[in-house]
């Protein structure tokens, strides 16, 4: 289960990032 906790943490944390990046883009 921990191991599915940090999958889904770092795939939150990427889209995160996408988010970021793409509004510094703007």
């Amino acid at each position: 289960w921990k191991a599915k906790d940090i999958m889904g943490e770092s795939i939150c944390k990427s889209l995160l990032l996408k988010q970021v990046s793409a509004f510094h883009l703007l």
